[in-house]
């Protein structure tokens, strides 16, 4: 993801793989998009972390709990096409204008 794009469609910052367009909740890791369709994502979460700068400018760096994935009845694959297709879109807007 070193050369990944990250977009706001109002549900967060998400992260998009230029691999594979696959979808990234970039606060919590949470794949919200991969090539299995008609079920929730099979990808793992990222691990993310908090980090935060003290006075004397010292970087903390602290993972956080990666999020459950998402289950059979909390998936609605025609919202995950659509935050997807958002997202690709504007990724591509902003490259070929």
């Amino acid at each position: 993801l070193l050369a990944g794009d990250i977009e706001d469609v109002g549900s967060g910052p998400i992260v998009c793989c230029p691999a594979h367009n696959y979808l990234f909740h970039a606060e919590t890791g949470a794949c919200l998009w991969d090539a299995c369709m008609g079920r929730p994502p099979q990808t793992p979460a990222l691990q993310t972390y908090t980090v935060a700068e003290d006075w004397r400018g010292n970087v903390w760096v602290r993972p956080l709990s990666k999020p459950e994935p998402a289950k059979e009845g909390e998936w609605d694959q025609d919202a995950a096409n659509a935050l997807q297709y958002s997202v690709v879109d504007r990724i591509l807007t902003r490259k070929f204008p």
